[in-house]
Formats: structure tokens, sequence, C-alpha cells
């Protein structure tokens, strides 16, 4: 067990004790973190305490990041095209 200080001014610090042996949280159901359309549509996405799930299967989403501003933009519509060909299903700009 050890304590971790949650405030620098010391006048106002507070100590929290955080013990590892401690039971562990409560699991996290499917239930409780719904996002997207309702149960029964296409294209719902639910997230439990060991991965998310789209249409109620396993699904890891994959992610990439476009900077539009290193890009020449005539190139754009062919390296988004390429993003799109790899299964990049979010992409940051």
């Amino acid at each position: 067990m050890f304590q971790i200080e949650s405030n620098m001014d010391i006048a106002t610090t507070k100590l929290h004790a955080i013990d590892a042996r401690a039971a562990a949280p409560a699991v996290v159901s499917q239930d409780e973190l719904c996002m997207g359309p309702p149960d029964g549509t296409r294209g719902r996405l639910t997230v439990d305490r060991w991965c998310f799930y789209r249409d109620g299967q396993p699904w890891l989403p994959v992610m990439g990041e476009f900077h539009f501003s290193r890009y020449p933009r005539p190139k754009w519509d062919e390296a988004l095209a390429r993003i799109r060909t790899g299964n990049v299903l979010a992409l940051a700009a």
C-alpha cells in the first residue's frame, strides 16, 4: 500500500491510499456502455472490460491520422483512397 498526494499546495494536500489487496471493481457489462443505434439495429457499438463489440461481435477499430497540410492537395483523393483500402475506420485530420 502507498499514498499519493493529490494537490501540490501543502496547506490543502490530501492523501489517498491505494490498496492493491482491495477487491477488484465490478465488471462492466455490455449493457452499461452502449453507443450508436438501439438494439437490433446494424452498427450498434458496445464495450466491456475486454473489448469493443460491433453488432454483438468482438471488434477492433483501426484508426489513423492524415496531415492534409503536409501532403499536396492534388494527391489527397489518392491518399484517402489508400487509407480506405487499408481498412482504416477512423481518421484524424
